[in-house]
């Protein structure tokens, strides 16, 4: 039975996949980092909540302890320098950190902490692979029919960020009538909608 290494932040989705993995009997163990967002659910469990600093040392902690699997959920802010306070193993990929954060962009530093998880040995679990129940199909999922207009809506949204992916930004979009009223930014997707719900 594979461990998994649970590297979350804030949001609905670490509980649900926390809930999940329990009604599996998979084995986790949960990594929390300070001045973030943490789940109550994740507290009721094998956890430690620490630094950005600190994360090697856990990783290679749990390494000895057969946990060779990562699967990283939630939202986190984007550290601040200061706050990392690296220990002894992570001092040496700060150089790399700091050229990544000034470059900025979301893309950027999760393809920079998905490659070091890799080089320490771990592998990075696909959520939708693993738990596929917590995934929409495809198609229409509401009881709603989609008429012409609603369907160039669509059709113009994936249009807008397909082009905007290459800029790392964003992740979802709102249309009206084939007006943009919402492109998602560093507030969010459930930011997004909760101050467009009034147009």
């Amino acid at each position: 039975m594979q461990k998994i290494i649970l590297l979350t932040g804030g949001g609905d989705l670490p509980t649900e996949v926390i809930k999940t993995l329990k009604k599996k009997k998979i084995t986790f163990y949960s990594i929390a980092f300070k001045n973030n967002p943490i789940s109550k659910e994740i507290l009721k469990y094998e956890n430690n909540i620490i630094n950005f600093g600190n994360v090697v040392t856990e990783l290679k902690k749990l390494k000895l302890l057969g946990f060779h699997y990562v699967l990283m959920i939630g939202n986190l802010q984007r550290p601040n320098l200061r706050e990392i306070k690296p220990d002894i193993n992570a001092i040496s990929l700060i150089p790399q950190l700091t050229r990544i954060l000034l470059r900025g962009g979301d893309n950027n530093l999760l393809n920079f902490v998905s490659n070091q998880l890799k080089k320490f040995g771990f592998k990075l679990l696909d959520l939708k692979k693993l738990i596929p129940e917590l995934f929409l199909g495809k198609g229409n999922q509401t009881k709603i029919k989609f008429f012409d207009k609603k369907k160039q809506d669509i059709k113009k949204g994936k249009l807008i960020l397909n082009s905007l992916s290459k800029f790392d930004v964003g992740q979802s979009i709102i249309l009206q009538n084939g007006t943009v009223i919402g492109i998602e930014a560093a507030q969010g997707t459930d930011e997004l909608i909760k101050t467009q719900v009034f147009y």
